[in-house]
């Protein structure tokens, strides 16, 4: 069972999200609870009011608190949670990836992307409740979600996990054993012995690769065309 809320001042866009997302949940035979809200401040009184959703999908422009208000109060409260932003406002669109969100789909593409977003999104929460990489010596072992990792580096013989809200954790292991171990598409070297999270990426520049909690690392020369073009393609089919 998922929970689900869908945030949006414009009642018909409202109920045309919440129909459009009860449908696909329906034909992939996910068991799911979904919640509306037209009032962003009530949304905001249930999740401060310790409401849990897995799923949100809301609007950005709204009267009295804003859909980017609330991403904080979300980043804050539901560090798990998985949020969509469904606008108008493209301008947004940066600033979405600081705040971690999931996708960014216009209001008019609902019909075009939503279907997917749903699709990737529902393989994260999968993700978040059943995966993590487990790192195990004589006398400690510890469990860590693969979705809270941002990046991975080789230090001497182990490998040093960066992970959300600036907590570390390390293995053993070859940074290439990791990698392979980890058995995702979503880490790219972005040096011999640095892999990043390309979930967890926001920006590019000057030869630099910045991802959330304010983490900002170098490039090799030789791989920042690889780079860039593995960070357009992954944007373009995941947003």
């Amino acid at each position: 069972m998922i929970s689900i809320a869908v945030c949006d001042d414009d009642v018909s866009a409202l109920n045309k999200i919440k129909a459009c997302v009860s449908k696909w949940m329906y034909l992939h035979k996910v068991l799911f609870e979904i919640r509306g809200y037209e009032s962003s401040g009530e949304f905001l009184f249930d999740i401060e009011d310790g409401k849990n959703f897995d799923l949100i999908l809301c609007d950005i422009e709204m009267p009295k608190v804003s859909g980017m208000e609330i991403a904080k109060l979300i980043r804050e409260k539901l560090p798990y949670c998985i949020t969509i932003f469904i606008t108008s406002y493209i301008r947004y669109a940066v600033d979405a990836f600081e705040l971690n969100i999931f996708r960014f789909i216009p209001k008019n593409q609902i019909e075009l992307r939503l279907s997917g977003a749903l699709k990737d999104a529902w393989e994260m929460i999968r993700i978040q409740q059943k995966e993590y990489y487990v790192i195990e010596n004589i006398s400690y072992i510890e469990k860590i979600a693969y979705q809270d990792i941002i990046y991975i580096q080789k230090d001497k013989n182990y490998t040093v996990f960066y992970l959300k809200h600036h907590k570390k954790a390390r293995v053993r292991k070859s940074l290439k054993h990791v990698v392979d171990e980890l058995g995702h598409d979503d880490y790219e070297l972005i040096q011999r012995d640095i892999a990043v999270n390309l979930f967890h990426v926001t920006k590019l520049e000057s030869g630099k690769i910045f991802l959330i909690d304010n983490i900002c690392l170098p490039i090799s020369a030789n791989r920042q065309e690889l780079i860039k073009n593995r960070i357009s393609g992954f944007w373009e089919a995941h947003l």
